[in-house]
């Protein structure tokens, strides 16, 4: 019987995300484009910001949801959390919702 100490991590695929939930996150919080926030990226005096924030994809597009920013600011709870889902491979889109 597998334990937590000897058991292996086997691949989790996730469920799309409803596109419902996109539009609650678009209505609550925006879900600027990439290019969006490159452009705001100067004004966060944080180089590291474009790659340290949550992104999502949907379609073709890369959004970047707008709760991970707080007074035009990275929110920096957000990325240390995104950096927690990252190593535990949830996927962006998962976390994001």
């Amino acid at each position: 019987m597998p334990t937590a100490s000897n058991a292996r991590a086997e691949p989790h695929y996730w469920p799309a995300v409803p596109e419902h939930i996109w539009d609650s996150i678009c209505e609550e919080f925006a879900l600027p484009t990439a290019s969006d926030l490159e452009a705001h990226v100067p004004s966060l005096g944080d180089i590291e910001a474009v790659r340290r924030a949550v992104r999502v994809f949907i379609g073709e597009g890369t959004l970047w949801p707008g709760f991970q920013l707080n007074d035009g600011l990275l929110h920096e709870p957000v990325p240390r959390l995104f950096d927690v889902a990252m190593s535990l491979k949830i996927a962006h889109n998962v976390f994001a919702a």
